[in-house]
């Protein structure tokens, strides 16, 4: 399972020359341009959804990703888009888990999965918990859907991805510590939900695939130390 987290992805932008681009590059210099305003995101995302190129997929969660980090476009955005926006969000994860098809391991190349995640943490950042109180609920769930290789890939990209967005503040703007408050007490406050999580760390971290134990670990790390270790302890106690 290859891996990187956003902060350190390796992976070259993908080149957009060997697609036939032609009719796509004007509709791209107007999101450019349009990004900052409300429906620019709906663009994005019906574009996603309606092309098979991994580059294109890219370029729209590329434009997203600038689009929201545009100040207040998320904060402002109405109920009902917000609704929209986070089933279609968990959706494409869902998909990435899910999908095992094409030339790539796993079906959906990494350099669009790590996008993907960051603009995932981007809209957590924003409205975990006050007007996305399901987000790690609704993102534990998506992880049954797939083979476990997948599923393990994007349950440590997402997290990875939270962490350096909205804990660290190591993607899109200065390290914001009511921000890394809020979204730590929000996770920690949810019972369930991090009884959830742990449980799958622990999963993870036990698997005999060492590639995806390695992962799990390293993400692991990054929680361990603002999460109480006895969840960690007492899900291994009752698995041994």
């Amino acid at each position: 399972m290859e891996r990187s987290s956003n902060r350190r992805d390796t992976t070259t932008s993908p080149n957009l020359t060997s697609i036939i681009v032609v009719p796509i590059v004007p509709f791209f210099f107007s999101l450019t341009f349009n990004q900052a305003t409300p429906d620019a995101w709906r663009a994005c995302v019906d574009r996603y959804q309606c092309t098979s190129y991994p580059e294109v997929k890219f370029w729209c969660l590329q434009t997203l990703a600038h689009a929201f980090l545009v100040p207040n476009l998320l904060a402002e955005l109405p109920e009902t888009d917000v609704a929209v926006l986070h089933r279609t969000m968990m959706g494409f994860v869902g998909d990435a888990v899910a999908n095992t098809s094409g030339s790539e391991p796993g079906g959906v190349p990494p350099f669009l999965k790590n996008k993907l995640s960051q603009c995932v943490a981007l809209v957590a950042k924003i409205h975990f918990p006050d007007r996305w109180p399901g987000f790690l609920r609704d993102f534990l769930g998506l992880l049954s859907t797939g083979n476990l290789s997948n599923a393990a890939d994007m349950f440590c990209r997402v997290l990875d991805a939270v962490d350096e967005t909205c804990v660290c503040g190591a993607f899109g703007d200065a390290f914001d510590q009511r921000c890394a408050a809020r979204v730590k007490d929000a996770m920690r406050n949810d019972a369930v939900a991090l009884t959830q999580l742990v449980d799958a760390f622990a999963t993870l971290i036990a698997c005999p695939d060492l590639k995806i134990a390695t992962a799990a670990t390293s993400t692991a790390m990054r929680y361990v130390d603002w999460m109480d270790v006895s969840l960690f302890t007492s899900v291994r106690a009752h698995r041994t």
